[in-house]
């Protein structure tokens, strides 16, 4: 059998207006939320980065996004470099050369950083988190 929640009368009141508080900043906030998706898609048009959204999945926010960190996506670099500077390329990890006992030149790491912002933008901040899952 359910329970029903039960709430003391002296609570209702306060209960009722911080509902209808919460609802009223929740519009405002989705009213500004719908206004800079509008100015986005203006700039957005002026840009080839409105080509993206003919893309299967991609909107104006990611379209948005992804333009004003990688600039004109007709002239950027190939896939696979698009793909390095987001960060979503598997690293090798593994060492070469020389690991004998009169070998010693310091290693350096080769990995290349890649840029967060757009890392985030398309949506996949803990891409190695996730990756994993597969390996």
């Amino acid at each position: 059998m359910s329970q029903v929640l039960t709430t003391p009368d002296e609570y209702t009141v306060t209960l009722q207006v911080s509902l209808a508080s919460h609802v009223i900043h929740y519009r405002c906030l989705f009213d500004g939320a719908q206004q800079l998706v509008n100015e986005m898609a203006q700039l957005l048009a002026q840009t080839q980065g409105a080509f993206l959204t003919s893309i299967k999945g991609i909107g104006i926010v990611l379209a948005a996004g992804v333009t004003a960190e990688i600039g004109n996506p007709l002239v950027q670099r190939s896939a696979d470099q698009l793909a390095s500077y987001a960060g979503i390329v598997p690293k090798v990890k593994q060492s070469g050369g020389s690991q004998g006992a009169f070998d010693n030149r310091p290693r350096q790491q080769t990995e290349q950083p890649y840029s967060q912002r757009l890392r985030r933008t398309i949506g996949i901040p803990y891409w190695p988190l996730w990756s994993q899952r597969f390996a």
